[in-house]
């Protein structure tokens, strides 16, 4: 390599970490196992962030036809992936816990946060700070949560000055009835700030008779005013 290339190398990589405040990087890699995600983010994911050093907007897309691999952070310390300017992030993750450990204070300044995982797995290891900054947050999980969904509840009650809400859910039998509209006015209750509430709800229930449709009326009170998009599905299964 000559003095020349050395130099241009050089000059990228300032331009990465100095300049770059806002990236947008479709992903055009398929999701793999659960193993080589581990060293898709050793390799890709932490490199990427801290050469990224000044930037306050970063979002990965994936393309129409396969997801790309998932953030997993799970045997990385929390020195890893972090960063004191980051606003907005946008990305998928492997597990709950990676979403968790997101949010344990590495990104302090985080603001925006949108989040896809595909295992609900939890760590009780991890630290549940108060999220003070975050004022937007998008939760989308596509596989059916058959267990209590606690560490949701609890995930929301550390947000406190949520301001927008988007859940894309879907409820397991728990042992007893779950009304969607219950589901809802627990998860949007947490933040005294919340303005906007975007959702998708399914909660599925072993009982013969389920309403055919929704009451507004049953909404809390403390929803007049806020701007709902509703698409509530209760299944019957016998």
């Amino acid at each position: 390599m000559n003095k020349d290339q050395c130099l241009d190398q050089s000059s990228f990589r300032n331009i990465f970490k100095e300049q770059i405040r806002k990236l947008v990087i479709q992903n055009e890699d398929k999701r793999r196992c659960y193993g080589s995600l581990i060293e898709y983010t050793k390799t890709i994911y932490l490199p990427l962030l801290t050469l990224l050093e000044n930037v306050k907007h970063l979002t990965m897309v994936e393309n129409e036809i396969h997801a790309y691999p998932a953030l997993s952070l799970r045997y990385f310390p929390s020195t890893c992936f972090s960063n004191s300017n980051l606003t907005y992030l946008s990305v998928n993750v492997v597990e709950f816990s990676d979403c968790l450990r997101l949010l344990d204070g590495r990104l302090n300044q985080l603001t925006t946060f949108l989040v896809q995982f595909y295992l609900m797995e939890n760590d009780s290891s991890i630290i549940s700070n108060t999220v003070l900054n975050l004022k937007c947050f998008s939760l989308i999980y596509d596989g059916l949560i058959d267990r209590s969904y606690d560490e949701i509840c609890s995930l929301l009650q550390r947000m406190i000055h949520l301001q927008e809400l988007t859940l894309y859910l879907r409820i397991g039998y728990q042992g007893v009835f779950l009304h969607p509209i219950d589901l809802i006015n627990q998860f949007s209750t947490y933040s005294s700030q919340l303005r906007l509430f975007n959702f998708y709800v399914s909660a599925e229930n072993h009982h013969e008779h389920l309403l055919s449709y929704l009451n507004k009326g049953e909404m809390k009170q403390t929803f007049l005013g806020i701007k709902f998009f509703i698409n509530i599905i209760e299944s019957n299964d016998s």
